[in-house]
């Protein structure tokens, strides 16, 4: 074996690949329903970019972890996410899905949002895949043509 070889980190298979990142997105979920954010921002690379629905983009661990602080307050809870497909290229994925989320309304009942969800993934020097931009777009709204 050459000295090359052995410096070299072992071939991961797509699958191998594609089964973590769901198991990181069922963690995700599963804190995000018992209210740990750490546990969530592990799944996030340190430089991550979130962007959501009627809102400002928000970047890096800090905001992202007052994003999520803010959204539990508030009382979102009960989420859930549908893995549509996970796109691997080497080391960036990209994962498309669907989510729903129990929100707060005025009157102090619960609403459900549904909607999309696209995430890119970029394997980081540690060799895990963090998710470095995250998007999700709620179905409820409508064009101003709509009825």
């Amino acid at each position: 074996m050459s000295s090359e070889s052995a410096e070299r980190p072992p071939a991961i298979q797509n699958e191998d690949v594609k089964a973590k990142i769901r198991g990181s997105i069922t963690r995700s979920v599963n804190a995000f329903n018992q209210s740990d954010v750490e546990t969530i921002l592990g799944a996030y690379a340190a430089d991550a970019v979130v962007l959501p629905p009627h809102s400002p983009a928000v970047q890096g661990l800090l905001a992202i972890r007052q994003l999520f602080e803010s959204l539990l307050a508030t009382g979102y809870h009960n989420a859930t996410l549908e893995l549509d497909r996970i796109e691997l290229w080497g080391d960036v994925a990209l994962v498309v899905g669907r989510y729903s989320v129990q929100i707060p309304t005025k009157s102090g009942s619960f609403d459900v949002d549904r909607g999309k969800h696209v995430g890119h993934w970029r394997r980081t020097s540690g060799g895990q895949f963090r998710v470095t931009v995250s998007m999700w777009s709620s179905d409820r709204w409508r064009r101003p043509s709509d009825p």
